[in-house]
């Protein structure tokens, strides 16, 4: 009997199953956490005719990195995935920046609404070359 999975999404790599041939696909918490860093990692204006759609993680590298830009990035995000993410539930976002390396690290702390389970996941952001 093959296993139910409750959440199944595409995997965005295209990577193919070694023995089928067919497009690997995300599964349950694989498929969630994929499709919470697709959500952080998307600046505004990247979606066509959704311009408000994305967080200004990138954008706020380079700022002067305050309590207050850390609670506005905050807001910003748990917005997005509120909007955007139903099967889940934040339940606490956490940022620390690295200033030497112009780099954010964004985790995620969130509970898994039919799974009934909490994960964590770490986004790296930091400036390209």
């Amino acid at each position: 009997m093959a296993k139910k999975y409750v959440y199944r999404d595409i995997n965005l790599a295209f990577e193919k199953h070694p023995l089928t041939g067919d497009v690997v696909s995300a599964t349950d918490v694989e498929a969630i956490k994929k499709s919470l860093r697709n959500l952080v990692m998307t600046n505004l204006y990247d979606v066509p005719f959704n311009p408000e759609k994305g967080t200004l993680l990138n954008g706020s590298l380079f700022e002067n990195f305050t309590p207050i830009t850390t609670e506005f990035l905050k807001t910003k995000i748990k917005e997005m995935v509120d909007l955007y993410e139903p099967r889940i539930q934040v339940q606490k976002i956490v940022i620390f920046q690295k200033e030497d390396q112009n780099a954010l690290e964004v985790t995620i702390h969130f509970k898994i609404l039919d799974l009934n389970r909490f994960e964590d996941i770490t986004i790296f952001v930091e400036r390209t070359r």
